[in-house]
């Protein structure tokens, strides 16, 4: 992937993928997690196909590079520390309508695990 180089403001380019005769856009994705080592593994499997803008860590850090990075995608834990994933997703989507999003929670809550604390 290459980028265009043409970008709109202080909204980056997008990065572009030539198939065929069609260019297609790679999704800008911002991630949200509390746990270094789960979003440094999801980032680095985001970043082989998609354009990974930002990585947070809280829902306030997140409210805030939602607004400024403008991304298509949002991959947000839904539990964080100070705003949790989903209320800052209800914030995010009154500014940013067109913004998808992807809530992920803990597999070991499934499993009867104890919450963390």
């Amino acid at each position: 992937m290459k980028d265009s180089g043409i970008g709109f403001g202080d909204v980056p380019a997008p990065l572009v993928t030539v198939a065929g005769d069609r260019v297609m856009r790679s999704s800008r994705v911002l991630l949200a997690d509390d746990h270094p080592s789960l979003a440094a593994a999801i980032g680095e499997y985001v970043a082989e196909a998609f354009q990974l803008v930002g990585t947070v860590r809280d829902g306030g850090a997140l409210l805030e590079a939602a607004k400024t990075l403008k991304p298509d995608v949002i991959l947000a834990d839904i539990s964080m520390p100070g705003t949790d994933g989903l209320t800052a997703m209800k914030q995010i989507l009154k500014h940013l309508p067109h913004v998808r999003v992807i809530l992920l929670d803990r597999l070991w809550r499934c499993r009867g695990g104890t919450p963390r604390t």
